[in-house]
């Protein structure tokens, strides 16, 4: 397990969150305000997990909740870039049945530019 870090950009009007390390209690703790406000910033957000090794209910809450808000704000909310791991975590909480999920974080941000 890795130390879980946050990344910021904009590309183009889009928010784009790079998360790395594990999204545990801990590291959900240590990133969750800036992820928070980061999310609220922007209507348009794509969260990259390529840099995730390991998610558990606390990372997928939090990223539940984000996309929910967003929702809920009117604006746009996209996940890519799961390995084989945090990939299957999200089917098995059927989370693919109620986010955008997209393999490719350049596909990412034209589904959430075009939305």
């Amino acid at each position: 397990m890795t130390q879980t870090s946050l990344a910021q950009s904009d590309v183009n009007g889009v928010k784009l969150l790079r998360l790395a390390g594990t999204l545990n209690l801990p590291g959900v703790e240590r990133i969750h305000p800036a992820f928070s406000e980061a999310v609220e910033e922007s209507p348009r957000v794509v969260v990259d997990l390529s840099g995730v090794d390991v998610i558990n209910t606390p990372g997928i809450g939090m990223i539940l909740a984000a996309a929910r808000d967003k929702k809920h704000s009117g604006g746009h909310f996209v996940v890519t870039g799961a390995n084989a791991m945090v990939a299957q975590a999200l089917r098995l909480c059927r989370l693919d049945m109620v986010l955008a999920i997209v393999p490719d974080v350049n596909e990412a941000l034209e589904q959430v530019k075009l939305a």
